[in-house]
């Protein structure tokens, strides 16, 4: 039995259209800020568990390189998460003196 090269379901639209223009520009096309809204729930940077869902979906589908934007996120999201609870806690009055 012969077997076709050709996939047996059709590609992920991302994957079709890095094909079509290029990583790179498919890349620099997500990123432009004015429409990051759109896509916000492809990149989510909600919660860890949601960006390493999405660093690890497109990388298996070979479009790893669009993740680089979360990568860089999830790596300094514990400094941000520090950083974000110091001032909180600069923010709040300080405790009343001892009676």
């Amino acid at each position: 039995r012969a077997r076709s090269s050709a996939p047996s379901a059709p590609s992920p639209p991302c994957a079709q259209l890095a094909e079509y223009i290029g990583l790179r520009t498919l890349r620099q096309r997500l990123n432009e800020p004015d429409m990051a809204a759109y896509y916000a729930g492809l990149f989510p940077r909600d919660n860890p568990k949601n960006t390493r869902f999405a660093i690890n979906f497109f990388t298996s589908i070979g479009l790893g390189g669009l993740t680089e934007g979360l990568r860089d996120h999830l790596k300094n999201a514990p400094k941000r998460l520090l950083e974000q609870q110091a001032a909180e806690r600069a923010a709040l009055p300080p405790p009343p003196p001892p009676p």
